[in-house]
């Protein structure tokens, strides 16, 4: 065995040169110069820093580090109180305060085993944060390989923050990077938390992109309608159209649901929105609906005019929805007099 603090230790796939330490020679490493001339692909390339001490075992495939391990790759940078690296198998074993960097994911939790060539692994009771802002904690995660990670007995949700408005539980969670999507198994979703909502089977974006699948859940409560939960879907139609459900409930009145649709074209876009409560029961069990629809349209030069065609039109089933069961489809100053206009526009 031998020990050596703040050495910077390179560890190349060809190391035949140790074999010394098969002999139970204390061989101590160095830095050949003639390694300087020798191209290896950075993958195939082990660092470890920092003051860790270093036991290299008789055939030299096996190395462990002590007291503030480290190890680098290009892409990956793991941490722990001590590290196994098994060079013949290319995987690797961090044990107590494991921390495992990799392309801007944050993994932390008590015992850690990474493949460095395969980028798959375990990791036991880790908490996470992604680096396109989900975090979450579980008690086990299988990293199946860079792209797809599975979490079980999960926690996950979009904002990064310590106290998160929302959240999910579930029993298992799929996160698949490059698929920009996430499946949750058996699970919960908490605002404030409080469960609001359950489903067997969802899929949820994971980036910033347009994806098919639930949005952030409002909660509220008022005197006037109770309890009011709203959990909405997003559906990505084309690049050009989505859609959006808003399934909503209010404990006072009941189940309605909501909608917007919204186009663009090259000449023309818009949106239609609505809502419908088929009983109120606030309201003598009668229905209760909203619709609105916005367009405009370029409709070309004529006469060598630039015409354009603008239509507003909004309708409520009566003069109390808005004040009953106010919604972001219609503006505020809209709620008394609802627009209902179609002008034609021109410019020279």
């Amino acid at each position: 065995m031998f020990k050596r603090s703040g050495l910077l230790l390179i560890i190349l796939a060809v190391y035949g040169q140790a074999h010394a330490q098969a002999n139970g020679l204390r061989v101590p490493l160095f830095e050949s110069p003639m390694l300087q001339d020798i191209k290896v692909p950075q993958d195939d390339i082990v660092t470890l820093t920092d003051s860790a001490t270093l036991d290299v075992t008789d055939n030299t495939n096996m190395f462990i580090l002590e007291g503030g391990a480290q190890v680098r790759r290009s892409d990956a940078i793991l941490k722990g109180d001590r590290i196994i690296y098994d060079r013949a198998a290319a995987k690797m074993r961090a044990e107590g305060n494991a921390r495992l960097y990799q392309e801007g994911n944050l993994f932390t939790g008590d015992e850690l085993e990474y493949n460095v060539d395969a980028e798959s692994g375990e990791f036991l009771g880790p908490d996470y944060s992604f680096a396109n802002g989900g975090s979450g904690q579980a008690d086990f995660a299988d990293m199946l390989d860079k792209n797809h990670m599975r979490l079980f007995n999960a926690t996950y949700s979009s904002c990064p923050c310590p106290a998160p408005a929302w959240f999910l539980s579930a029993d298992q969670v799929d996160i698949y990077d490059d698929e920009n999507k996430g499946i949750a198994r058996n699970a919960t979703v908490y605002v404030a938390d409080v469960p609001v909502f359950w489903s067997p089977y969802f899929t949820f974006p994971v980036k910033q992109e347009k994806r098919t699948g639930f949005l952030t859940p409002t909660f509220g409560y008022s005197s006037r309608s109770g309890a009011d939960i709203t959990v909405p879907y997003f559906i990505n139609v084309a690049p050009n159209y989505d859609m959006t459900l808003y399934p909503r409930w209010l404990s006072k009145r009941g189940l309605m649901l909501g909608g917007e649709f919204r186009y663009l074209r090259e000449n023309y876009s818009g949106q239609i929105t609505g809502a419908y409560l088929p009983k109120d029961k606030k309201f003598n069990d009668e229905k209760r609906w909203t619709y609105g629809i916005s367009h405009h349209h370029r409709l070309g030069n004529v006469l060598g005019f630039n015409l354009g065609l603008n239509v507003n039109w909004n309708k409520a089933s009566d003069g109390n929805y808005f004040r009953d069961l106010d919604t972001i489809e219609i503006d505020e100053a809209d709620r008394t007099y609802l627009n209902q206009s179609a002008a034609l526009t021109f410019s020279g």
